[in-house]
C-alpha cells in the first residue's frame, strides 16, 4: 500500500488510495496550526454549540487544524503554527501531540502487509541539524502508523508531480510558507538542489509590520496579525506585476526580493550543469507551492531569470496545475515508481 504526506508549514496534505475504489485516490488536508481559547464554561458551550471539536490543555482549550479558523473570533491571539519557522517544536508538548494526532488521522489504516509512505520534511532551509531533528520526529510518527517512511525533497517531488510534459527535465521551484526549494533535473535525475529559509510567511509578516496589522491580547500585549495579512493577500487577488495601491506595491517589492534570490541561485547552478537540452532550447521552469498562486509571479520570475543570466540562457516559466498539490502528488508518484507499476487518479 502506498500513500504520501506533505508536512507543510502552512498546510499538511496526504494522498492515499480510496478504500472503496483503490484505483482512485483521496486527498486529505488540514491547516498546520491551532488556536488557543480560554477554558471557561461560556467558551466550552459555544464550541459545543457550533460543533467545533477541541482539546483541553493546561487551563486552555485548543482548536486544531481546519477548525482553528472557526474559533479565531473567540481568541485574542493569532493562531499558533505547529511548525514555526519550519521547525518541529522541541519544548511545545501540545504542538508535538497535535502533530501526532494529525498524522495518525491523515494516514489510512494499512490494508496490506506492507505499507510505504513517501513524505516531505520541513526545515530544509534551516540547516542539517534542524532538518535532521524534523526528520527523526516525523518519520517516527509515520512508523507508528505501520508505514515504512521514504523522505523526498519538496522540489524533487514537485518535479515528478508536474513536469511530465518536459520529460522531468528542467527546474522545479516550490515556494512554501517558510522555505523555498528548487532542484534541477535531467530526465528525473536530480543534478542540483537547494533550499533557503524564506517564504510567504516572511512576506506576510513584513506586510503586517509595515502597515500596522496588529492584534492585542487581554493583557495588552501586541502581536503581528499575520492571519489578517494572509486573508488580505488572498482575497484581494493582487497582481505582482501591476500593483494598485501602496500595500500592493509593498507586496510586489517583497515578492521581488524573494524571486530575485530564487533566480540568482538557479542561474548560478545552471552555468555549471549539462541539462541535456538542445542549443537555444528554453529551460523549463515549473513553479509550485502556495506562493505560486500569486498572479504575475511566473512572469516576474521569468524576467528575473533573464536579468541574472544576462540573456545567456532562455527560460520558459509556468505555474503548475494545482500548484499547492504538486508536492504531495509527486511524492505519491515517487512511491509508485519505487514499489512497482500502477496508476491512480485523484478523486473529484
Amino acid at each position: 500500500m502506498i500513500c504520501s504526506i506533505d508536512f507543510g508549514s502552512s498546510v499538511i496534505r496526504s494522498l492515499f488510495p480510496n478504500p472503496e475504489a483503490p484505483e482512485r485516490l483521496c486527498l486529505s488536508s488540514t491547516r498546520s496550526e491551532y488556536t488557543i481559547v480560554p477554558d471557561t464554561d461560556v467558551h466550552r458551550k459555544t464550541l459545543f454549540g457550533q460543533g467545533v471539536p477541541f482539546a483541553v490543555c493546561e487551563g486552555a482549550l485548543l482548536v486544531i487544524g481546519n477548525d482553528a479558523a472557526r474559533a479565531r473570533w473567540m481568541s485574542r491571539l493569532p493562531a499558533s503554527p505547529l511548525l514555526s519557522e519550519g521547525r518541529i517544536p522541541q519544548s511545545d508538548a501540545p504542538a508535538r501531540q497535535i502533530l501526532y494526532e494529525l498524522t495518525q488521522a491523515m494516514l489510512p489504516p494499512l490494508t496490506t502487509r506492507r505499507g510505504v509512505c513517501v513524505m516531505t520534511v520541513p526545515g530544509a532551509g534551516q540547516g542539517e541539524a534542524v532538518a535532521g531533528l524534523n526528520e527523526e520526529f516525523l518519520t517516527r510518527l509515520v512508523r507508528m502508523k505501520g508505514y515504512t517512511p521514504i523522505v523526498i525533497g519538496a522540489a524533487e517531488a514537485a518535479m515528478l508531480g508536474a513536469c511530465l510534459d518536459s520529460l522531468f527535465t528542467g527546474v522545479s521551484v516550490v515556494i512554501g510558507a517558510e522555505t523555498v526549494s528548487w532542484c534541477i533535473a535531467r530526465r528525473g535525475l536530480v543534478l542540483a538542489t537547494e533550499s533557503f529559509a524564506m517564504g510567504t510567511r516572511w512576506v506576510d509578516m513584513e506586510i503586517a509590520r509595515r502597515f500596522g496589522v496588529q492584534v492585542w491580547d487581554a493583557e495588552g500585549r501586541v502581536f503581528l496579525d499575520t492571519d489578517q495579512a494572509v486573508s488580505w493577500r488572498i482575497q484581494s487577488d493582487p497582481n505582482l506585476r501591476s500593483p494598485r495601491d501602496d500595500q500592493e506595491t509593498a507586496l510586489s517589492g517583497l515578492f521581488g526580493v524573494l524571486i530575485r534570490k530564487i533566480a540568482e541561485t538557479i542561474t548560478g547552478a545552471v552555468e555549471t550543469l549539462d541539462i541535456g537540452l538542445r542549443p537555444f532550447q528554453a529551460i523549463p521552469v515549473m513553479v509550485s507551492g502556495g506562493g505560486a498562486l500569486m498572479a504575475g509571479l511566473p512572469e516576474m520570475l521569468h524576467a528575473s531569470l533573464l536579468e541574472c543570466e544576462a540573456r545567456s540562457h532562455r527560460y520558459s516559466v509556468a505555474r503548475t496545475t494545482s500548484p499547492e498539490l504538486a508536492v504531495v502528488r509527486g511524492a505519491y508518484v515517487y512511491g509508485e515508481l519505487e514499489t512497482g507499476p500502477g496508476c491512480a487518479e485523484i478523486a473529484a
